[in-house]
């Protein structure tokens, strides 16, 4: 409730109307009272300042012009009243002071915000790469993975690591090593969607958040970033010498490798280590965290119009599958027998096929909603 009640106060519809019934409250009061009160000029002056350190400069003029209009409407209106003729003999000085408060307040507040936007940005994103830092990057996956659990929606993280940045390092220096990771982070945020966060999760190693993508999505980002790397020659500063960058990366998919923030990282960051295990400069991707090690021979399932396939593994979120022809549906109905008797119909995803043999295929098949048995 505190926290509406401050929104609120802080929105520009409350400060616009506050302004406004504040104006109208003078001229009621200036009615009232039969003649031109000097005490109520301050108060003009006191809504003109408002209005310049709500709205900037642009909002202090407009304030400023609206009171000195609603003061001509007064002297030319209400010719008999009290002490007119000194207030209009001293009106060009009352308007000064009303354009020059507009303008300083309006002045300092545009100060003000954009002190506030580099303490943000400072607070918001790592100042080498402009990738969001750290602990940003944490939050905004935290929220992004209790945002997908509630709509269902998939989630992927890709782990990225620079690979042999301590090379350049040694061979050029920090100041070259620096320029090549905010080179490498521009192409990176260059390559990935509006709704994507590429983050700076320490040293040469980026998070790269992908809401409502699959692993198949993910592993496409990861080859257009590595595409438009081999196309890039980057010269290093202060060296006549030209490099390519290259990366190894790990993926993880929500909620197929985990669905807290340590599994899905761990995920990730494991994969990440296979690919530079298995020589850099490659992407790797796990599915082993929701498959069963030992596949169940008793088990049978059926897929789209009973056809039955064999089971290489399966677990109770998902199952690896040996398939006799390419699925070109991305959405199925798995029927799961245990017995004659005992069977679920379940709807799954496909999220991976590949040839297995000349005649079969290798299809990889995630429970959205798991199985009871297992």
């Amino acid at each position: 409730m505190r926290k509406k009640l401050f929104l609120f106060f802080n929105s520009s519809i409350f400060r616009i109307f506050f302004i406004v019934f504040g104006f109208l409250l003078l001229i009621f009061l200036r009615l009232k009272s039969g003649f031109f009160e000097f005490s109520l000029g301050y108060f003009y002056i006191v809504l003109v300042a408002l209005t310049g350190f709500w709205f900037g400069i642009k909002g202090g003029l407009i304030g400023a012009g609206f009171a000195s209009l609603i003061f001509v409407f007064e002297v030319n209106i209400f010719k008999y009243w009290a002490f007119r003729d000194l207030a209009v003999k001293n009106m060009f000085f009352r308007f000064f002071i009303y354009f020059l408060t507009g303008l300083g307040l309006g002045y300092l507040s545009n100060i003000e915000k954009k002190l506030k936007e580099s303490l943000k940005n400072l607070a918001y994103y790592d100042e080498l790469t402009r990738c969001i830092n750290f602990r940003w990057t944490m939050k905004i996956l935290e929220k992004e993975i209790d945002r997908a659990a509630r709509y269902k929606k998939e989630l992927s993280i890709i782990m990225v690591d620079i690979d042999h940045f301590k090379k350049i390092n040694d061979t050029y220096g920090h100041l070259a090593g620096n320029f090549i990771l905010k080179e490498f982070a521009r192409i990176v945020k260059e390559n990935v969607r509006n709704i994507d966060v590429v983050g700076r999760y320490g040293g040469e190693e980026f998070l790269i958040i992908l809401p409502e993508a699959g692993i198949e999505e993910a592993k496409i980002v990861s080859e257009r970033i590595r595409e438009k790397l081999s196309q890039k020659e980057i010269k290093i500063p202060n060296s006549s010498d030209v490099i390519k960058i290259k990366f190894s990366a790990g993926i993880a998919c929500f909620p197929y490798n985990g669905k807290t923030i340590n599994e899905l990282i761990g995920v990730a960051d494991n994969a990440l280590y296979q690919a530079k295990r298995k020589g850099r400069n490659r992407v790797v991707w796990d599915r082993r965290r929701w498959i069963r090690i030992t596949p169940l021979s008793s088990v049978r399932l059926e897929i789209i119009g009973d056809r039955e396939t064999k089971i290489l593994n399966i677990s109770s979120r998902g199952a690896l599958l040996l398939f006799p022809e390419k699925l070109e549906e991305k959405e199925l109905l798995c029927h799961i027998h245990f017995s004659d008797k005992e069977s679920y119909k379940i709807p799954c995803k496909v999220i991976h096929q590949s040839k297995h043999s000349a005649q079969l295929y290798k299809v990889g098949v995630y429970f959205v909603e798991p199985l009871p048995k297992i």
